[in-house]
């Protein structure tokens, strides 16, 4: 079964200690992290939760939307097509 993307996800705590919060779409990672802020937190590494029950970082996912066929180009000036993943090319 392929692995696709199911929602934007955000880690924060530390390496001993962390929690993950996922939003399912059409969520951004601007909604999580203003709860996670509104909570005293500022370490978290923003990624996506996947359909295999997984965080990956942004780096992470660009691949896993590009083989699944979730990639979706915004074809708009200065659209961005870097190493990472962004919700605004999922949906």
């Amino acid at each position: 079964m392929t692995e696709t993307i199911t929602g934007v996800a955000v880690k924060f705590g530390n390496n001993e200690r962390f929690a993950i919060c996922v939003g399912t779409p059409p969520h951004r990672h601007s909604d999580i992290l203003r709860n996670i802020w509104d909570r005293g937190s500022n370490s978290e590494v923003q990624g996506f939760w996947t359909s295999h029950n997984r965080f990956v970082t942004r780096a992470e996912a660009l691949p896993i939307a590009k083989a699944a066929g979730q990639f979706k180009r915004r074809n708009q000036p200065g659209d961005y097509d870097g190493p990472e993943l962004f919700s605004e090319n999922l949906w």
